[in-house]
């Protein structure tokens, strides 16, 4: 840069501000989760203090919020709440306050049994996981419907408050197919630091032509589930783009040596069909790491068509693999 800056100070500000209205990042939040509060058509001039503040009500009484006292604020809630923001223009002591605006606190999803599918109690597997994105407050099943699919998701779940070894979620597929033709991200369905989840007698393929994963699990996702399912990617391809399973903490290489990936995982009788890779297990190489992931199990699952490496294993403490089928008699 060649040349010179000029500071032009903002004019004070004179009479009474405008306040404008208060606009939140989002106005559906789980509980004590993080969102921003900022103005819009506010004044902007050099004098001002400002105090945003917190209501049960549109109409009040309202509380100041401790420490928030700049013209934007981070805050999080556990019930519905109404926010505002005092602005003083200082030296004529005129006070105004922003239009408020409301955020709702979104619920657990209740325990009980839920359909998936046209008529269910939720049209897709999206819509059923967002509604438990807040926590879930005891078992949860997702039944998809019968014949119901296929449904066409790219499907990323991440963790989810409540979930514990009592508090599950299951969902039984009904021999349901979820695909996706993955470009940019290369999975169909992604466990993203989701755990205590089981999908039982559900089809998972990526169907893309450049690349595809059907199953990634990454950041911690534990204590996860697959019994009886059907999950592929390409029998054609040779790319290396391809793998049917992978636990992998990157977005591009199926393998690698990788930390907290997985763990106590169990693919139970499956099919794991294609890809250059058809099961990846990566882990941490041959260092004893902290996060190092444990105690994960295949067993009577069938690994097929695949056309370099059934399963690529590495790094892993404590791996079972049992009673498999390991081959590739259909792939040139």
């Amino acid at each position: 840069f060649v040349g010179s800056l000029t500071y032009i100070p903002q004019a004070p500000c004179t009479g009474t501000p405008t306040a404008g209205t208060t606009v939140a990042s989002s106005t559906a939040v789980c509980p004590l989760q993080n969102f921003n509060l900022s103005l819009s058509g506010a004044t902007v001039a050099s004098g001002l203090a400002y105090q945003w503040q917190s209501s049960a009500s549109a109409s009040g009484p309202w509380t100041n919020i401790t420490g928030a006292t700049l013209g934007t604020t981070t805050v999080s809630q556990t019930v519905d709440t109404y926010y505002r923001c005092e602005i003083t223009c200082t030296p004529s002591s005129s006070v105004a306050y922003s239009t408020p605006v409301q955020v709702v606190t979104l619920p657990n999803l209740a325990g009980g049994t839920y359909t998936i599918g046209s008529g269910g109690s939720y049209p897709n597997f999206t819509a059923a996981f967002n509604a438990a994105s807040c926590g879930v407050s005891g078992p949860v099943v997702f039944q998809v419907l019968p014949n119901s699919g296929p449904y066409n998701e790219q499907l990323t779940i991440n963790e989810i408050p409540g979930m514990s070894a009592v508090n599950t979620i299951t969902v039984k597929g009904n021999f349901n197919t979820l695909t996706a033709a993955p470009t940019t991200d290369r999975h169909t369905l992604f466990l993203n630091g989701a755990d205590y989840l089981t999908f039982e007698d559900l089809t998972i393929e990526a169907a893309g032509t450049t690349n595809g994963w059907a199953v990634r699990m990454n950041n911690n996702a534990d204590y996860n589930t697959f019994k009886r399912c059907i999950i592929k990617t390409s029998e054609t391809s040779t790319s290396s783009l391809f793998a049917a399973f992978t636990l992998t903490t990157s977005a591009t290489a199926a393998t690698g040596s990788q930390t907290g990936t997985a763990s106590n995982l169990l693919i139970d009788s499956c099919q794991i069909i294609g890809g250059y890779y058809g099961l990846c297990l990566n882990g941490s190489g041959l260092t004893v790491t902290a996060g190092r992931p444990s105690n994960n199990t295949v067993r009577n699952s069938t690994i097929s068509n695949f056309y370099l490496y059934g399963i690529y294993a590495f790094g892993q403490n404590d791996l079972k693999i049992e009673n498999n089928d390991i081959n590739r008699i259909s792939r040139a």
